[in-house]
């Protein structure tokens, strides 16, 4: 999916790329290339719809205009920078978290950042 975004301008729907992840086949082949045993979801399918919803309109606006359609989107509110800010965080997490079981890597980002195994309970 993702070689066909990128090299032939395919459309990459976020929803179908979730499904993708979350599939039974591709979690069967990361326990069998990992030789883990994941047996939920890879990706919080629901929370990330919800998270992706939330941020679509800052990052990109409306698909015809590309204009946001928050009332002071042209004004800098603080309050509203501090919820972008900490849904953009929990996106991060929920990467991390996804990246570490996906390609193994819990020893290494340990290592590189001690913090991470109590912080993001891996």
């Amino acid at each position: 999916m993702a070689h066909s975004w990128n090299s032939y301008d395919q459309d990459l729907s976020f929803s179908e790329m979730l499904n993708h992840i979350n599939s039974d086949g591709y979690i069967a082949y990361i326990n069998s290339e990992n030789c883990s045993s994941i047996d939920k979801q890879l990706l919080p399918s629901k929370k990330l719809q919800q998270i992706y919803g939330n941020l679509s309109d800052v990052v990109h606006g409306k698909i015809t205009t590309f204009e946001s359609s928050m009332p002071d989107r042209f004004k800098f509110v603080v309050e509203e920078w501090i919820i972008f800010i900490s849904l953009i965080e929990e996106v991060l997490e929920i990467l991390v978290k996804g990246f570490s079981a996906r390609y193994d890597i819990k020893e290494q980002l340990i290592d590189c950042v001690p913090r991470a195994k109590r912080e993001l309970n891996i």
